[in-house]
């Protein structure tokens, strides 16, 4: 990708844009990071409150409709 660009006299500007991509790319990764993480702490807490009772009624059955 950028040889072609490199023919084309682009170079610089290809490399620009694929440092700005790989930016992105690694801020939204240690986003979804941050969010898992964050979220299973979360979890972890509301089981350390009450451990006998987390998630006993278990999820809601649809299926008898």
């Amino acid at each position: 990708m950028i040889g072609e660009a490199e023919k084309e006299g682009k170079g610089d500007e290809m490399r620009e844009r694929l440092a700005k991509f790989r930016l992105r790319s690694k801020i939204k990764a240690a986003a979804v990071l941050i969010v898992v993480i964050a979220g299973l702490f979360w979890v972890q807490t509301i089981y350390n409150v009450d451990p006998e009772h987390f998630l006993k009624g278990g999820l809601p059955d649809y299926s008898r409709r």
